[in-house]
């Protein structure tokens, strides 16, 4: 059997040597190189575009589903932006426990960078009083020239000028004082205003005739000549049980008067200095509010 076997070898051989022909350094036949699949696959980067443009249109839903498909496929910076952006439409759609669980993976990944300022500005959303002035303190420190940082710490100053007439956190804004100057003329003005009209307003009727509350002052001067002159009767004709029922609407409508018409002054001053900020466009950023894309 082993002579079979050398003799099947001996014959294969040259037919094989045949097949490669002479070694004379002529190039050989090139075989095809053998596929790895596998191996061969490429890693592509996430595409934003669609999840930015959903956010564009005001579809915080979609745009949020779209970042956390993103961020469940990501690595690295690409992942943080996800992060970032999940944090942002979360504070966007008042979802603050939400936003600030992203906010904390966010640090995980970024512990050195500052939050993103579209973040602290989305993280305005709903809040009020010590919490927003802190958000607010953060833009100031981060991003004092943002475009972003500049239209929200302005938009609070103008909402503390139309709520109460004057500024008191300026949040490092040119426009704070030349807004608190034109304040405090308007402001001396509704003082007096209001001064004058309560003082009128002790006698029924009048205060409202200066603040033009036609029929309301018709209304008080009506009753209270109506209601005085029936307690006077009733005490001029020692009907004096008459008299202490006349008393109740009568006083009840001179301590009325002062009351109502100091309410009103403060409502007519505020709608004169809303009317009054309107005009003041050279006290506006000229660019529109909009929170920046992350980076």
């Amino acid at each position: 059997m082993k002579y079979f076997l050398a003799i099947v070898f001996l014959c294969i051989a040259p037919a094989y040597a045949a097949q490669v022909g002479p070694l004379d350094g002529v190039a050989g036949p090139t075989l095809p190189a053998v596929g790895m699949p596998m191996l061969a696959a490429e890693e592509s980067l996430p595409n934003t575009a669609l999840p930015t443009m959903l956010q564009a249109k005001g579809l915080l839903a979609a745009a949020t589903l779209e970042w956390a498909r993103i961020e469940q496929e990501a690595r690295g910076p690409e992942r943080a932006l996800a992060l970032a952006k999940l944090a942002e439409l979360s504070f966007l759609q008042n979802l603050p426990i939400v936003g600030e669980t992203f906010v904390q993976e966010w640090r995980l990944l970024s512990p050195q960078k500052p939050l993103p300022e579209a973040v602290l500005v989305a993280q305005l959303q709903g809040q009020a009083g010590a919490a927003k002035a802190a958000v607010l303190q953060k833009l100031q420190a981060l991003y004092p020239s943002g475009k972003a940082s500049t239209a929200a710490r302005f938009a609070d100053i103008w909402q503390q000028a139309a709520q109460h007439g004057v500024v008191k956190q300026a949040w490092g804004l040119p426009q704070a004082p030349a807004l608190n100057e034109r304040l405090k003329f308007l402001r001396t003005r509704a003082v007096a205003d209001y001064m004058l009209a309560v003082g009128l307003a002790v006698v029924p009727g009048f205060g409202h005739l200066l603040l033009q509350q036609w029929a309301l002052a018709a209304v008080l001067l009506l009753g209270f000549a109506v209601f005085a002159l029936a307690f006077l009767s009733a005490c001029r004709h020692r009907h004096y049980a008459y008299a202490f029922v006349w008393a109740f609407p009568l006083v009840g409508l001179w301590l009325n008067s002062p009351i109502s018409a100091a309410l009103y002054a403060e409502k007519v001053a505020k709608a004169t200095r809303l009317q009054a900020m309107a005009g003041w466009a050279d006290l506006t950023p000229t660019y529109t509010q909009g929170a920046p894309s992350v980076k």
